[in-house]
């Protein structure tokens, strides 16, 4: 009888244990993954939303209108894409409600972001439009990227992303098709560029959405829902790597979020676990550029963006325009040393973002900075070409750094529970400025550059951005918002004088300080795509062009003192197309 009993301890304990490794086997890694281009769209193309039976694809294109973006619906397969919004404005984040019936977008002002952007819905094949409401809403790549709308799974409402007040943090609101009213769903903190980037999980009872606490700083949050689609308690984060994360999508199964992620070698799709904490995976075999992902359940589709853009420091000086430090990987962000010598710049030529230098023609470039973070860089020179400031997310949010030109330590001078960005130096080198939204909105800011660590002074008080030092340090030029493109305000440094507005539109951080005035970087009336350099002579009278330029620009421009040359970002050559996956799970 004892035998028969060890003999069944024995089977109890080996099946117990198969059952323990079955319970803690480690997973499968998903199969790899194939991309294929949708074919039949040609021109600029972003933002697709797949149909619900994933037989269609609503996006953003010119395709059709050089000029202009619009709404565009195509067969997933064959035939031809067609135009469903012909209006002048730029329309942007389409989305297809669940019934498949209608279409929502935003559509921004004539004036642009500045002013609030209408909730539009019309029916999926083209039709008459309906005006739901309005929103504010200031997107920005860097700061508060799409998508910006999402149905509820009934079809009756819309997440929105909107903002109670300018330069407010922006909020998920729920608003009712019918009636209009919204209703709160999320909370950022005072201050953070806040959340957009809504999706509904496949049963509607979880939000997965992108919440940006600074520059290129964001993450993925979940928050369960009530039946009423309302949250059941605070958002949880899901990602952890301090860099760029957004544009959630949900796989097909609902256990699973795809979203877009930034670094140094470009973006990329990973999925992460939607009820957490395993690690984040990279898509494997497609996703490479990847942005904007979409999903159809029904069909197991996955639609993306795929990026590849040619990013460059390009040089204006009399003789025209001339690219100055160009690589396979990007290359922006530049400023020129006070003698003209070398430009720093931000470089992604190594594999990360990282701080370079070169010299004036673009050779011998030198890494400075190995830090190996979500993002690195806009450097700035001290006046005595002894030291560049920067910016970099090393330890979980953006600070404050400096370091010798020479190469060396970085030491961190800014130590507060905010977004510290874009520094540059006083004309004696005894500050730094920077933006900060400790308080709430963007201000300028100022710390001691050396010696004893100081408490931050603030020195704007109704908005405030990139800042730059007369050349004589008797004024502060600086940008009031931080986006797209907005104003030109100078205040005396010495005294606390009145702020004064120099100019209503130029790039945020598009301005460059000289001994005779001022280069700015404009856009050009009825050009989505360009921009055009100006010089603004202090002395008075309206900025003069120096330079069309018909590329893309990024932020940043920089200038030698004696006004003879401009150096700026320019995106030489940027490719956008849809991919398409098929049994995606």
């Amino acid at each position: 009888m004892l035998w028969r009993l060890y003999v069944l301890l024995v089977v109890i304990a080996v099946l117990a244990g198969g059952f323990i490794w079955w319970l803690l086997r480690p997973g499968e890694a998903p199969p790899a993954l194939a991309a294929a281009p949708l074919a039949g769209v040609r021109g600029y193309v972003d933002q697709p939303a797949l149909s619900p039976d994933g037989s269609r694809v609503a996006f953003i294109s010119n395709h059709l209108a050089a000029e202009n973006l619009d709404v565009y619906l195509k067969p997933v397969g064959p035939g031809a894409a067609v135009r469903l919004t012909t209006h002048p404005a730029v329309e942007y984040s389409p989305a297809f409600s669940p019934d498949g019936r209608s279409i929502a977008f935003l559509r921004a002002a004539q004036g642009g972001f500045h002013e609030p952007s209408h909730v539009i819905v019309m029916p999926a094949g083209g039709g008459p439009e309906r005006k739901l409401a309005e929103v504010r809403l200031q997107p920005d790549p860097h700061l508060l990227p799409g998508p910006f709308l999402a149905w509820t799974p009934d079809s009756t409402g819309l997440v929105v992303t909107d903002q109670e007040s300018p330069g407010g943090s922006a909020s998920l609101y729920l608003l009712a098709v019918g009636a209009g009213d919204k209703r709160r769903l999320t909370s950022p903190p005072q201050g953070a560029p806040g959340d957009s980037g809504p999706a509904f999980s496949p049963d509607g009872r979880t939000l997965a959405f992108a919440r940006f606490l600074g520059f290129a700083v964001g993450d993925i949050f979940v928050v369960p829902l009530t039946a009423e689609f309302m949250p059941e308690r605070d958002a949880e984060r899901r990602t952890y790597e301090n860099r760029f994360n957004a544009m959630p999508a949900w796989a097909p199964d609902g256990d699973e979020i795809v979203y877009s992620a930034w670094s140094g070698s470009g973006y990329a799709l990973y999925r992460v676990k939607a009820a957490g904490p395993e690690a984040p995976q990279k898509l494997s075999g497609a996703g490479e550029g990847g942005l904007s992902a979409s999903v159809s359940a029904r069909r197991h589709r996955l639609l993306y963006v795929r990026s590849r853009s040619d990013v460059n420091v390009w040089r204006w000086e009399a003789g025209g325009l001339q690219a100055l430090v160009t690589s396979e990987r990007f290359d922006g962000f530049a400023d020129v040393s006070p003698d003209g010598q070398q430009v720093a710049l931000t470089s992604a030529r190594s594999g990360s973002l990282e701080v370079w230098t070169c010299g004036s023609h673009g050779s011998n470039c030198v890494q400075l900075t190995s830090l190996h973070a979500g993002f690195t860089g806009f450097p700035r020179w001290s006046p005595d070409r002894q030291y560049l400031a920067f910016f970099s997310n090393l330890e979980g949010q953006n600070e404050v750094y400096v370091i010798p030109a020479s190469g060396g330590r970085p030491r961190r001078l800014t130590e507060d529970p905010a977004d510290d960005i874009l520094p540059s130096w006083s004309r004696d080198s005894n500050w730094i400025y920077f933006a900060s939204n400790l308080l709430g909105a963007y201000q300028v800011w100022k710390v001691p550059a050396f010696g004893a660590q100081g408490r931050p002074a603030q020195v704007t008080s109704q908005g405030g951005f990139a800042a730059l030092e007369s050349s004589d340090g008797q004024f502060l030029y600086y940008s009031r918002e931080g986006l797209f493109t907005t104003s030109l305000w100078r205040v005396p440094v010495a005294t606390s004088g009145r702020e004064t507005k120099l100019l209503d539109s130029v790039y945020a951080n598009g301005f460059a300080v000289t001994d005779r005035g001022l280069y700015c970087l404009l856009p050009r009336p009825n050009s989505h795509w360009g921009a055009s350099l100006q010089f603004l002579n202090l002395a008075g009278g309206q900025p003069r062009l120096v330079a069309k330029l018909d590329r893309p620009v990024h932020q940043g421009l920089s200038a030698a003192a004696d006004a003879r040359s401009a150096v700026f970002t320019q995106v030489d050559r940027q490719l956008q197309e849809l991919m398409l996956v098929e049994n995606f799970r």
